[in-house]
């Protein structure tokens, strides 16, 4: 019984284990890598430090159920190396056929390669896996007789390099163009590369092997444009910025990126640098992000509408990890209307809050009690046109006599026998000087039509009364 248990132990044990090297090796969504190695003679003192990069992409980047090719070319092309990985015996079977590729062939046909490429693509345009492809060249253009393309010229304008960015690059293609040396057509990259590395010339074997292992885009891990490229509007300063949104997926390790120039490709009256160049961003996780740009245009800022293509410039020190190249980008230099429209929307503003402001204290006045009553003076009558007044609540009439003149004032003085106010209907009156206004006592609550006496500074007696109109 207890070797049983052992036994049963032993092969649950197992299992779990294998269980988990499966699960661990199919984690990620199956990809298809096709990779174009340059094997001619150029490339002899590069060639063993390509092989082990392409050693780790085997051992490292390619799962089990991925798609791998790889195609040699030179003066022509061998035969490919195509499969699907279905075990670590398929792994080591590629191993051993790229350790018996050594760089002998004479001529360089780059316009070939791009043949083979575009023969290549068109057998996996019903891929649905995601797919990437890695060209391994030192640039160097070397035809054969035979061949078709005899110098960069005529291939560069390839019908299939011309399409690359619609028919690959708009398909999901993430195109690796790895330049040993430096010397590459910079056209074909441009209309070929979404990621661009690119090494010094007569570098050693170990540090150029470190340097396409670290430069190299990881071929799992996606950091992709998610959405429309915009560039906010230009100001009168030529500031603006560059938003891009992107989407990261399987990523293992935090990357940076780094940007050290942003180009038109076309608007050249236009100069665009990075503000605080170089642009550093860093990616920790998953998920979809923003990354803004801060951009400053230099040159003949014309106000209007434009669309270009926008060119990356990475630093060599980091990986490209997006297109180098965005496409149909629109942006708007700004007029001088538009420049300080938040000028102009200020003052409107503040137009509007005068103007309100100015509404609401004519409505306060005009919804205020208010009251227009004639002063009757009987032994000293005051002039026609100069006896009605006015008073509005929250405000007062002072009635002063000053020398046997009676008269009502705004403001209150020595001489002011009494403050008459509104409250609303009524006409308030209160008695400040009893001396001269004796029944202050009796004065009613409203004073319209009550008549008072006021002794004067000559000891005159004045009948006084206030008449509603």
């Amino acid at each position: 019984m207890e070797n049983f248990l052992k036994k049963f132990l032993l092969i649950i044990l197992i299992l779990s284990f294998t269980s988990f090297f499966i699960f661990s090796q199919n984690n990620e969504e199956s990809k298809t890598i096709v990779i174009l190695l340059d094997k001619s003679t150029s490339m002899v003192e590069e060639i063993q430090s390509v092989k082990d990069y392409m050693f780790e992409v085997v051992d490292s980047k390619i799962n089990i159920g991925d798609n791998l090719i790889i195609i040699p070319f030179y003066g022509r092309n061998d035969s490919p190396i195509s499969l699907t990985v279905k075990s670590v015996d398929d792994k080591n079977f590629v191993k051993n056929r790229l350790k018996k590729i050594f760089a002998t062939g004479f001529y360089t046909d780059i316009g070939n390669a791009l043949d083979i490429l575009k023969v290549e693509v068109g057998k996996l345009a019903s891929d649905t896996n995601k797919k990437s492809l890695i060209l391994i060249t030192d640039g160097k253009h070397d035809p054969p007789p035979s061949t078709q393309y005899k110098s960069k010229e005529d291939y560069a304008n390839d019908e299939f390099l011309l399409k690359a960015r619609e028919e690959i690059v708009k398909e999901g293609w993430k195109v690796i163009y790895l330049d040993i040396g430096g010397h590459s057509d910079p056209e074909v990259v441009d209309q070929l590369a979404t990621h661009y590395v690119k090494t010094e010339e007569g570098l050693p074997k170990d540090v150029l092997t470190k340097e396409l292992k670290e430069k190299s885009p990881d071929l799992a891990t996606q950091i992709g444009i998610n959405g429309k490229v915009i560039i906010k509007p230009v100001n009168q300063k030529g500031e603006s910025k560059l938003i891009i949104p992107v989407k990261i997926e399987n990523l293992k390790n935090t990357e940076v990126m780094s940007i050290d120039k942003v180009e038109l490709e076309q608007l050249i009256i236009f100069k665009t640098d990075i503000a605080d160049a170089p642009y550093i961003k860093k990616f920790t996780e998953d998920g979809e992000k923003k990354i803004e740009i801060p951009l400053l245009f230099s040159g003949d800022l014309k106000p209007g509408k434009y669309k270009d293509t926008i060119k990356f410039s990475f630093s060599e020190d980091t990986k490209e990890h997006f297109d180098r190249r965005i496409e149909e980008v629109e942006f708007r230099i700004n007029n001088f209307f538009q420049n300080y429209l938040w000028i102009f929307l200020l003052i409107i503003i503040l137009i509007l809050a005068l103007i309100i402001f100015a509404l609401y204290l004519l409505y306060t006045y005009l919804s205020k009690p208010k009251i227009k009553f004639r002063v009757i003076v009987e032994e000293a009558p005051l002039p026609e046109g100069k006896d009605v007044f006015k008073v509005v609540q929250g405000k007062f009439l002072y009635l002063t006599e000053d020398s046997g003149n009676i008269s009502l004032l705004k403001i209150r003085s020595l001489s002011s026998l009494a403050r008459i106010g509104c409250a609303g209907k009524r006409l308030k009156m209160t008695v400040l000087n009893d001396d001269k206004i004796p029944a202050g006592r009796d004065i009613p609550t409203d004073v319209a039509g009550f008549k008072f006496a006021i002794i004067t500074d000559k000891t005159q007696q004045y009948h006084v009364r206030f008449e509603k109109l």
